[in-house]
């Protein structure tokens, strides 16, 4: 059986992923623009259905590194 693949090549990290039924800290420190995408999109899911998550991203330190985020996304014109 093949096991799962939590590793993304050209940064040559792991690469886990959060899913609309599993918060997982270390998603929001990946460096790939697509699996962080793919983690932000149903980290919003999450955080609008369940006061536990969000209790959990203000404790383990993941409310910090969505500001952080925020701080080095350049949004232009074009993409809004």
């Amino acid at each position: 059986m093949r096991e799962s693949n939590f590793h993304f090549p050209s940064t040559n990290k792991a690469c886990v992923s959060i899913t609309s039924a599993l918060y997982d800290r270390r998603a929001l420190d990946c460096t790939a623009d697509l699996p962080l995408v793919n983690s932000l999109s149903h980290l919003n899911y999450l955080t609008t259905s369940s006061a536990r998550i969000r209790e959990i991203l203000t404790t383990d330190g993941g409310l910090e590194r969505l500001v952080r985020i925020l701080r080095t996304t350049c949004v232009t014109e074009d993409t809004l």
